[in-house]
């Protein structure tokens, strides 16, 4: 297979996010298949897919993630998570034809190398951008990398490849010079401390119950996620877990 093939076969690992009401979308960006065991998927995005249900629960009821892929949308729903770490795991059904990227677990990058920067569309596009690695050499394990990817929003939470098709790290940063991306190695490392294993995930029985309830005066949580979300000034995100399992 050649490069462009491998490129383009890796991109198709990106899909779309969206926060909506039933009415109208909200909040979208993008997220990348980092794990699936039967029929349950794992999707990776950055933390901006939290802090816009945080705002908008204040103003809308009902409130939904949506998993895009190609032609498909199906009701995601929201794992773990961390403000300061900048991620936020979704979790989805059947996306059994949709591959999950491969970490390497890189420590160091090579200066000026070229990559490209994905993002999902909620149309259903995909949006590329390319540009070249700003690696500070005197750092072999930086926790973030710099690109010269010009992105849009929607891209925030998208996956950085090289020209090979290999997975770099997830899209975090962005302005009008570049874009700052969390590493392959940091954001698997992330994954292993705050997830469950895929075997412990349940499902709500019912969908359309889902909605946000009170469950005392220091914690949210909300029917159909995961685990208990926890509110900024509150308890805070879910301890690191510890033992050995893979993400």
């Amino acid at each position: 297979m050649s490069s462009v093939n491998k490129l383009y076969q890796s991109c198709l690992k990106v899909v779309s996010l969206s926060l909506s009401n039933g009415r109208m979308v909200l909040f979208t960006c993008s997220g990348i298949a980092v794990k699936r065991k039967r029929n349950i998927t794992r999707f990776v995005t950055s933390a901006s897919l939290v802090k816009a249900l945080f705002k908008e629960r204040k103003y809308h009821d009902n409130l939904k993630v949506k998993v895009c892929h190609k032609d498909n949308v199906i009701i995601g729903f929201l794992g773990e998570y961390d403000l300061d770490c900048n991620f936020a795991v979704v979790n989805a059904k059947n996306f059994l034809d949709l591959e999950t990227v491969g970490f390497r677990y890189l420590l160091e990058f090579p200066p000026d190398g070229n990559v490209v920067s994905v993002g999902h569309e909620i149309s259903g596009n995909l949006t590329t951008t390319s540009g070249i690695l700003k690696c500070d050499l005197s750092r072999s394990v930086p926790s973030l990398v710099r690109t010269t990817c010009k992105i849009s929003k929607v891209c925030e939470g998208g996956a950085v490849f090289d020209y090979d098709g290999n997975f770099l790290g997830m899209n975090l940063v962005f302005s009008t010079e570049g874009t700052l991306f969390m590493p392959d190695y940091r954001l698997h490392e992330t994954l292993f401390r705050f997830c469950t294993p895929m075997e412990e995930i349940r499902f709500p029985k019912k969908v359309r119950d889902t909605a946000w309830r009170r469950e005392s005066s220091r914690t949210w949580s909300f029917d159909g996620f995961l685990k208990t979300g926890y509110l900024p000034g509150f308890r805070g995100p879910p301890k690191p877990r510890t033992g050995s399992s893979s993400t």
